[in-house]
């Protein structure tokens, strides 16, 4: 039997391999197919967000955990490499996979302010808030309010620095 999340789970595994290999620089082709193989099979929220009953929320929270994990290590990799436009579309497919993940819209955003897009960046957190609000998911955590309000102030400092001769 083929289960989508067993798939995605070893997919997983094996891009967690590749981000510790000693010749990634040379094995980039290979890790970036891996790590978009992985997100292909990451369908969402287990089980969907249609499923109230308690059983299924320890479930889906694992799921959800393993793509956070899975998108960090990438991050972190691409990052130590500095293929950094590659970090932010792993990070942009995550998030859209989870929209309602505090670590990896924080993660998106580290990803666009790296790349000196934090327009993006504050964009994508007040997207966040507005879909979180509406369906009563909570408040950004404190880590990715301090991460907005340095992209914030980042932001500002450039239009200012812009504008003075």
């Amino acid at each position: 039997m083929w289960l989508d999340t067993w798939a995605f789970e070893q997919s997983a595994r094996n891009v967690q391999t590749l981000c510790g290999a000693s010749d990634l620089e040379k094995r980039k082709d290979e890790f970036l197919a891996a790590a978009q193989e992985a997100l292909a099979l990451y369908r969402g929220p287990l089980l969907g967000t249609d499923v109230a009953a308690a059983w299924a929320t320890a479930g889906r929270e694992r799921y959800r955990a393993s793509l956070v994990r899975l998108v960090s290590a990438v991050a972190r990799a691409a990052e130590k490499m500095r293929w950094l436009e590659e970090m932010v579309d792993i990070c942009r497919r995550a998030f859209e996979c989870e929209p309602l993940s505090d670590g990896l819209c924080r993660r998106l955003m580290s990803a666009l302010a790296q790349v000196g897009r934090g327009a993006e960046g504050i964009e994508v957190f007040q997207a966040f808030c507005t879909t979180s609000q509406a369906l009563q998911q909570g408040e950004p955590s404190a880590a990715t309010l301090d991460l907005y309000k340095k992209i914030l102030a980042d932001f500002r400092r450039m239009q200012v620095d812009r504008v003075e001769p």
